[in-house]
């Protein structure tokens, strides 16, 4: 904890201190929740990485132990669909939104097999969904779900390849070619949205 105060020292307007909690298979909830309020309280980003890939989710729901209703888990591929259903127990992205107050300070990385009901509840609570295209089309994870409204923000998730245009070109390409629509995107939102910024490019 002094390393943390001591780094806050160092935020301004070129660096900027975050809290990150890798993932809930790799930290338990109990201390995903303390991280995150640790971040409400000093007033800085929270990040996640969420359901990113299937046995990520299995993982999880077999640590939690509880039953609950099934869900469905799935990313529209073309004609083909990718789902992965499981009625052992909530998926991480429940637990988080049942145990932490989402605001604009949080941020979910990935969110490949979020259902879309807790993406649109993230993001009218205020939080932000990081994708991370270049990655997950290298590690073959999946293609995200994007919906109206969402706050993305674009992600290297380690990638040695670090292009912003490049992160902007496979979000868009990955959204279009699963939708089997070249203006997918700018269905979703007419105006001043990330679809209509890198499809110029």
């Amino acid at each position: 904890m002094a390393n943390f105060h001591n780094l806050l020292e160092h935020n301004s307007k070129t660096v900027t201190i975050a809290v990150a909690a890798h993932s809930a298979r790799a930290v338990s909830f109990e201390n995903i929740k303390k991280l995150y309020e640790m971040a409400i309280e000093k007033g800085i980003a929270f990040h996640i990485h969420v359901e990113e890939q299937p046995k990520e989710i299995e993982d999880c729901m077999r640590f939690l132990g509880e039953r609950r209703k099934s869900q469905s888990y799935k990313t529209d591929m073309s004609a083909k669909s990718q789902s992965y259903k499981t009625d052992m127990s909530a998926g991480p992205s429940d637990v988080l939104l049942e145990n932490l107050n989402i605001t604009k300070l949080f941020s979910g990385v990935h969110v490949t097999y979020t259902p879309v009901e807790n993406i649109r509840e993230i993001t009218k609570l205020g939080g932000n969904t990081v994708i991370c295209p270049c990655t997950e089309g290298y590690l073959g994870d999946g293609i995200p779900q994007v919906i109206d409204g969402q706050h993305i923000s674009y992600g290297t998730d380690c990638n040695n390849r670090i292009g912003f245009l490049e992160e902007m070109r496979w979000a868009c390409y990955s959204q279009q070619v699963s939708s089997i629509c070249p203006l997918c995107l700018q269905k979703l939102r007419k105006e001043e949205n990330y679809a209509n910024i890198c499809a110029s490019y």
